[in-house]
């Protein structure tokens, strides 16, 4: 009996199927990036709107008797604080999907120039890492940390190796998503801001300088 001879197409087989894998997912998180985006925008649209329309409108603040300053700026802070929390979701659903985007644009990108060896595809054992942390997850409310979004969850093992390694290096190279997310809320405080500030002035002429 011959010994069995192992066949060669079994490894172009699995970069194939590891390729279709990737590119399926390139395109998943691509569309749900958009999707992120565009909730963003409408969320910073609405608030700029409202803010916009108060600060030029003489209705703004309304009238609550003694308690209008603290009234006014309760209310404002409240729809921002409420606004903030939308956009931080979508936000950091977006930077999320854009570092999985442009990891998995680069694997296969390498993939074209060198194939990827057998021990590359075979899947990464669990390896949990250490949460985020309170500061980081306190500084991405507020303005946006670049720690405080990963790109994979390393406590399941179900992506290959050279997936979960790529994936891992674009959390260290960040993405130009995190300056976008940053200019987005640097606006949004700004209206919030100014539509405090505006409703000061209004209610204390005298003491605006």
């Amino acid at each position: 009996m011959e010994p069995s001879v192992p066949n060669p197409s079994t490894n172009t087989e699995r970069v194939e199927r590891a390729s279709g894998f990737v590119e399926a997912m390139l395109g998943r998180e691509a569309a749900y990036h958009q999707h992120k985006e565009a909730a963003a925008y409408a969320g910073i649209t609405l608030f700029a709107g409202i803010a916009g329309t108060a600060v030029v409108s003489k209705a703004w603040p309304p009238e609550w008797g003694t308690y209008t300053t603290t009234l006014a700026i309760g209310a404002a802070t409240f729809l921002w604080v409420v606004i903030l929390i939308f956009l931080r979701f979508q936000l950091t659903r977006r930077r999320w999907a854009a570092l999985r985007v442009a990891a998995c644009d680069r694997l296969l990108a390498a993939w074209l120039q060198v194939q990827p060896s057998d021990e590359a595809l075979v899947l990464l054992p669990s390896a949990p890492r250490p949460p985020v942390s309170f500061c980081d997850k306190a500084a991405n409310c507020i303005w946006g940390s670049k720690a405080a979004v990963r790109a994979v969850d390393t406590k399941e093992s179900v992506y290959p190796g050279a997936l979960v390694k790529e994936l891992i290096a674009q959390e260290e190279r960040g993405t130009n998503a995190l300056k976008h997310e940053r200019l987005i809320l640097l606006t949004g405080w700004v209206f919030y801001i100014v539509l405090i500030v505006t409703a000061l002035v209004r209610l204390h002429p005298d003491v605006a300088v």
